[in-house]
């Protein structure tokens, strides 16, 4: 019974931990939604906190503004190409990568991850001069490249260590003797293999490029290419910081992260816990 005690009392404190982790998390989340709801007295009346009349006004606000549609398409664009981009060139280096045993590849990988270490702050630089070079400022193709180019180290090596911990030599062997080459292997074989892998590298590389805004804040100047961040920039404004619609705007691009992740959850976690065993 003492055993069984404790173990219940350690499944208790187990759980109560979990709950105030939970509530630690979800509370700037809940906030933000109900900040997005309340008048702007209400949002500067600490007493009122959760206990208000909810109103739709500065959703509306931000949804009539004429450059919200064309920051949502822009992002769309941007993180599908991005996301497209990383994952056709990703999928195949990172098959090389792990059935390769020459020392230049994994060095050079290396050199990827270390890349993909950096802050992003320090390539805007580079970026920008590279991007007036080729004329590329104010638009999406830049914003996709360097998505792209940001996230294709994590790409690489996600699907590199998922290859190496799902897919076993011994299948490719038995296909090299049936004839099969190095192409062949690696769509018939391999790619329907890691399906689960490329589901949730696509899913990170998807939402790293709909929630960046250092990019667009680098390459473009105008509404022409920039992306939904801008529009939470467009609420502070010269008479001060508009919280309700900046709120608003929070909220409306935090919708997509949570459909994305709550549809391919069981795929996160699979691939998750699948990689991690290379």
């Amino acid at each position: 019974m003492d055993l069984l005690g404790r173990s219940r009392t350690t499944r208790r404190i187990r759980y109560l931990l979990l709950v105030l982790l939970s509530i630690y998390t979800l509370f700037p989340v809940a906030w933000l939604l109900a900040t997005s709801l309340k008048t702007a007295r209400d949002i500067f009346d600490v007493s009122v906190g959760f206990a208000f009349r909810p109103i739709l006004d500065n959703y509306r606000q931000v949804l009539g503004s004429s450059f919200f549609p064309s920051y949502v398409r822009n992002s769309i664009v941007v993180a599908l190409g991005s996301t497209a981009s990383a994952v056709l060139i990703g999928a195949p280096a990172a098959y090389v990568l792990a059935r390769s045993r020459r020392d230049s590849l994994r060095q050079a990988a290396v050199g990827m991850l270390l890349f993909r270490m950096a802050p992003p702050v320090i390539l805007m630089v580079p970026l920008f001069f590279l991007a007036v070079r080729l004329r590329l400022v104010n638009t999406r193709l830049a914003l996709i490249i360097a998505n792209t180019a940001f996230n294709l180290p994590f790409a690489i090596w996600m699907l590199r260590n998922f290859i190496v911990a799902n897919v076993p030599m011994a299948i490719e062997e038995s296909a090299k003797i049936d004839g099969a080459g190095p192409y062949q292997l690696f769509a018939r074989i391999v790619a329907p293999l890691i399906r689960t892998g490329l589901t949730a590298v696509a899913t990170f590389c998807f939402l790293f490029a709909w929630n960046d805004f250092l990019f667009p804040l680098a390459l473009t100047s105008t509404a022409r290419a920039q992306t939904l961040p801008f529009a939470i920039q467009a609420a502070i404004t010269a008479r001060g910081v508009q919280w309700g619609p900046l709120a608003a705007t929070a909220v409306l691009m935090l919708i997509p992260n949570v459909v994305l992740f709550a549809v391919v959850q069981r795929h996160l976690v699979v691939a998750l816990t699948g990689a991690t065993k290379g």
